[in-house]
């Protein structure tokens, strides 16, 4: 966790997965879950997404719900019950959350498989994905920005795009987790 969080002071941003110290449990519950059909569970769900952002010790979050035949929440009325759930949480803890709305009716992108997506992202962080990628790139950037506080959030996200200043940030990030950036 102090690692993250420096990265975090350091360069603005960080990623991480669960670890031993970070919802620990998390991993444990899930795969019980998983045996006893309570995955569909809302608290289960909910529990397990927010421990992990709470303990990150974020303080806003925008949360991309999927909803549709290609996701776990089927329709939008299941999404809008989890996302109000999700939110009541949030606020508990005094974090602020937005909550937006992916449709998965159909594939998003033209690729498949992890490495691919990565690259995919990439590129979008270029300018140059998909147009069905990058309206969702925006959208979900734009309220990233809104809850920093940030002024104009879709111009101030598109110029970041297009000087290149998105992708920087990108591999600093990249390289301060000690990430190959050459390919990038």
């Amino acid at each position: 966790l102090p690692q993250f969080q420096q990265m975090v002071k350091n360069e603005g941003i960080s990623m991480m997965a669960q670890t031993k110290d970070i919802c620990p449990a998390d991993h444990r519950i899930y795969a019980l879950r998983d045996i006893t059909a309570t995955v569909a569970s809302f608290p289960l769900i909910c529990g397990s997404i927010m421990s992990k952002k709470i303990a990150e010790g974020i303080q806003g979050l925008v949360l991309d719900i999927k909803v549709g035949n290609g996701a776990f929440m089927k329709t939008i009325s299941d999404a809008k019950e989890l996302g109000k759930l999700l939110q009541g949480v949030g606020e508990l803890y005094g974090l602020d959350i937005s909550n937006c709305y992916t449709g998965m009716d159909q594939p998003l992108g033209n690729t498949v498989g992890l490495w691919c997506e990565v690259m995919e992202s990439i590129d979008c962080l270029k300018g140059k994905g998909p147009d069905d990628v990058m309206d969702v790139v925006y959208h979900l950037g734009a309220e990233a920005l809104k809850l920093a506080g940030i002024h104009n959030p879709e111009e101030r996200l598109r110029v970041a795009i297009s000087d290149g200043s998105a992708l920087k940030k990108f591999r600093n990030m990249v390289n301060a987790h000690k990430g190959s950036v050459k390919s990038l």
